[in-house]
């Protein structure tokens, strides 16, 4: 799952796009994966810390390179004048982040809403707070 969610997001981050656009584009790459893999992502993202030191360590180091590469789209857009310049890079990544694992606790395939929309209304709401 580690990797998975590496894969969708590190090509966005590399992009030319604007920051309000990668942030989206990896919101919704995010709810995606744990849509397609609700029990592989319920499994990464709660119940890591459970494993044998070496491999939490492994997992651990690919969680904070993947929360670095949130940081590193707020704090290009704080740069660019899309975020607020006193946007906190960290606080606003772990919100992001928060916001989406939580997902697979309540998510169900069934539900009134498509992964694009919940993926959709998490990023309106966070932009809200995120921009000028």
């Amino acid at each position: 799952a580690a990797d998975q969610f590496l894969a969708v997001v590190e090509p966005i981050v590399q992009s030319n796009a604007q920051p309000t656009d990668k942030l989206r584009d990896m919101v919704r790459a995010h709810v995606g994966v744990v849509a397609d893999n609700l029990a592989d992502a319920t499994v990464f993202l709660h119940e890591w810390k459970f494993l044998g030191e070496q491999r939490r360590q492994a997992v651990a180091e690919r969680r904070d390179r993947y929360e670095h590469l949130y940081r590193q789209v707020i704090e290009d857009g704080i740069r660019t004048g899309d975020f607020a310049p006193t946007a906190d890079p960290k606080m606003a990544a772990l919100l992001v982040l928060s916001s989406v694992n939580w997902m697979p606790q309540w998510y169900n395939p069934a539900g009134p809403l498509s992964p694009g929309e919940i993926a959709d209304g998490f990023v309106d709401l966070i932009l809200d707070g995120l921009c000028r």
